[in-house]
Formats: structure tokens, C-alpha cells, sequence
């Protein structure tokens, strides 16, 4: 049978989507039926032609369905998502199903985000009983996102994992956690794959859309790699075994989000308690707290000593 090769980004992209999944457990390739939750946007579109086209280590082609679900809030604007979904699917040969949920009435207190990921989070427990797996697009910016929300609730010591890459309680896997937005949307332009913005990504009601337009871009300006860090801190917790994250004290953050900081180092930090502005770390590696004195600023620099 003819595989087409995929061209530079999608290569990337492939690569990166199974070295995640089996960092994280999942054997591959997948033997059971998966479903694509696509809503027409670039990045569950990009993960279903990614997939559909690219993705026999993940998942044999044939074993592939897509879900569209129908939220009934944006009515003319979710039937045009509908309606490029079903013809995605059509394009590429993939059966396709598409499930209208009913508005209906938010509870007090109980925001439009909230309700619509209980909805959905009802269809995928469905097709789990069935013992199939769902793979939603769920990426490295959601992730950092869902860190920074963590860390300023409070519930990071619960939830230091953030958002799971295999979730076999839901049944839902996350294959791009690792891979940036832009990336997967220069992937759509590479295989000249168009996609649908939703509005409400943007709406600032929503608090999601508030951290992505104001905070997120902030926090990059100040620190390039924040998300990379964030990332990274995420996965690493998802490996862990014990179910209770260590708190990370406040003065350590910085430098967490500045610095690549060794797993054998950060677990360190977490249990010698020893902070101050520099610190010797195992492996003679030292992180410092540079101080500029002309900008009245300081930053975090983790290099090995002689």
C-alpha cells in the first residue's frame, strides 16, 4: 500500500506527535477505533489531516472516525463549522458524525465554557464505555495556559500535570500538547488546507480568551521561553507516580520559566529548600540570580561550573 511522505513541517509534526505518545504510555499504534473531535478550527483541523494522512505509526487510517459536535450557541456560524467539517471528512474518505447538543440553560455561576466542556465531556465518556479512544487538539499553548491558571487558583498541587496527554479515565488522548499553534497552522498552509476561526477564541467574556489576548503574550514578552518551560514542567509532572505534586515555593518560578532547569535539579530545589541568588545544584551545574542594577531588573542563569 502507497504512504504519501509528508512534506518538511508535517515530517516535524509526525515525529513529535509519537515521541510524545510513547514518552507518555501509549502504545502504538493504536488497535481500537479512534475519533477525531474536530470543530473546524486550525488545530483539531490539523490533527485530523495529520493524522488521516500521516499518522500509520499512531493509527491505521481505516480505524478513523470524525466527531463534530454541534454546541447549538452560534447557530448560523456553528452550522457553516458543520457543514467544513462533514466536507473534510467527505474529502478524505473518513466516515464522519455529528452530534447537536442542546443549548438548554446555564446553571448560576456556571460559565459557557464550563457547561459546553461538561457537554462534550458526556459524548466522549459514551464512546469510551465503548472502549474507543477520542484524540482532541489540545496544544502547547493550552497547556502553558492551563499551568499559569493553576499556579494563580491555587490548585496546582493537585493538578501540576495540567492538561493529560493519555487520560484513560475520559479515554480522550492529546497528541499535540507538545506543538505550538503557529506551528500547526503553517502546517495547514503547507498541505493548502483551509480551517474556520471561531469568534468566541477571542471574545474577551471568557476567561481563557483574556489569558491568550493579554496575559500569555505579556508573559512571552518578558520571558521568550515561558512557554517551552511551562511545557516541559507540565509532561515532566505527567510522569510522575504519586498523585500529590510538590508545591513550588513562589521565589523559584522565575526561574523555572527563565531557565532550563534539570529534572535532577528541579527535584532538588523542591527538596533541599535551599534558595538564596545562587544556588549549587548537583552535576556542577549553578543557577544564579543575575541582578542589572541600570534596568532594575534580574533574571536566572543556569550554567555549570569549572
Amino acid at each position: 500500500m502507497y504512504y504519501p511522505k509528508p512534506k518538511h513541517i508535517g515530517g516535524t509534526l509526525i515525529r513529535s506527535v509519537v515521541s510524545l505518545l510513547r514518552k507518555q504510555g501509549v502504545e502504538l499504534p493504536l488497535k481500537n477505533p479512534v475519533w477525531i473531535a474536530v470543530s473546524g478550527g486550525s488545530d483539531s483541523v490539523a490533527l485530523a489531516h495529520l493524522l488521516v494522512h500521516y499518522g500509520r505509526r499512531v493509527v491505521a487510517r481505516e480505524q478513523i472516525q470524525i466527531l463534530h459536535i454541534h454546541h447549538g450557541w452560534r447557530p448560523r456560524a456553528a452550522d457553516l463549522d458543520q457543514k467544513r467539517v462533514e466536507s473534510l471528512a467527505k474529502k478524505w474518505k473518513i466516515p464522519c458524525h455529528t452530534v447537536h447538543l442542546d443549548p438548554g440553560h446555564l446553571k448560576k455561576g456556571e460559565s459557557w465554557e464550563d457547561a459546553a466542556r461538561k457537554e462534550r465531556g458526556k459524548v466522549f465518556s459514551e464512546i469510551n464505555r465503548k472502549n474507543e479512544r477520542v484524540l482532541t487538539a489540545h496544544h502547547a499553548d493550552d497547556l502553558a495556559e492551563t499551568v499559569i491558571w493553576r499556579l494563580a487558583t491555587g490548585c496546582f498541587n493537585s493538578h501540576a500535570g495540567g492538561i493529560l496527554v493519555n487520560d484513560e479515565s475520559t479515554g480522550q488522548i492529546r497528541p499535540l500538547l507538545n506543538i505550538r499553534k503557529p506551528l500547526l497552522q503553517a502546517y495547514l498552509r503547507e498541505e493548502k488546507t483551509r480551517w474556520r476561526e471561531d469568534r468566541t477564541n477571542q471574545d474577551p467574556r471568557f476567561l481563557r480568551a483574556r489569558m491568550r489576548k493579554e496575559l500569555m503574550p505579556a508573559i512571552e514578552a518578558i520571558f521568550p521561553n515561558a512557554i517551552e518551560h511551562l511545557v516541559n514542567l507540565a509532561l515532566a509532572k505527567q510522569g510522575e507516580k504519586d498523585d500529590q505534586a510538590p508545591e513550588i515555593p513562589a521565589k523559584l518560578l522565575p526561574a523555572l520559566l527563565q531557565t532550563r532547569l534539570k529534572r535532577q535539579h528541579y527535584e532538588w530545589l523542591l527538596r533541599e529548600r535551599a534558595y538564596g541568588n545562587q544556588m549549587d545544584l548537583p552535576g556542577n551545574w549553578v543557577l544564579k540570580c543575575e541582578h542589572s542594577n541600570l534596568k532594575k531588573t534580574k533574571r536566572w542563569v543556569l550554567e555549570r561550573s569549572l
